[in-house]
């Protein structure tokens, strides 16, 4: 059975694809039939969706794409010091990218362990994001209009489209203020 919650869900949608998580894909992962029992499986296996790999940051460098999840988690570049431990950790085979993901969310949810302040904002950031994207995936559902248009413009090959792209301007714009109903309605059209 799985154990994942809709909150790990929308922290991993946002790190790897930078926008809220579509209601079918969230109560799909959720369900014991998708088969993944934890975060970090299900870190594993959004990574290695064709959203992500077929984009334009995870065709980059491993260093773009350390920096890209930054970016999509707490709206901000990695620190130098930050982007060379992991791009170090990957390249010498210790974690994974999809791990990255997984441990940066957990220390931006224990911010205490880090005890700087700029382990707050991140967290603050992330709070704000993943609220924000709980939001938007309840207006979605609410909408069958809204669940039909956000969809991507094509799966093979992938192309993100327009409705996804909204979503991602959107995320993008939280960091340390909170999302706000107008905002999500904002996007959501």
């Amino acid at each position: 059975m799985s154990t994942l919650t809709a909150t790990q869900l929308q922290q991993q949608y946002i790190a790897y694809f930078g926008r809220p998580g579509d209601p079918a894909g969230i109560k799909y992962w959720l369900s014991s039939s998708s088969g993944i029992s934890s975060a970090r499986e299900f870190a594993d296996k959004i990574y290695a969706q064709d959203e992500y790999k077929t984009s334009t940051v995870g065709t980059k460098s491993t260093e773009a794409q350390v920096n890209q999840l930054y970016q999509n988690l707490f709206g901000r570049s990695a620190d130098a010091a930050g982007l060379i431990y992991w791009t170090g950790q990957i390249e010498a085979g210790t974690l994974q990218l999809s791990n990255v993901a997984y441990d940066l969310i957990w220390a931006a949810s224990n911010p205490v362990a880090n005890n700087s302040t700029q382990a707050a904002a991140d967290a603050t950031a992330l709070q704000n994001k993943v609220a924000a994207a709980a939001a938007f995936t309840a207006d979605l559902e609410a909408s069958t209009s809204a669940i039909l248009a956000y969809q991507p413009e094509s799966t093979s090959p992938w192309k993100s489209g327009a409705a996804f792209d909204s979503a991602v301007t959107f995320i993008s714009g939280i960091t340390t203020t909170a999302h706000t109903a107008a905002g999500v309605d904002s996007a959501i059209s």
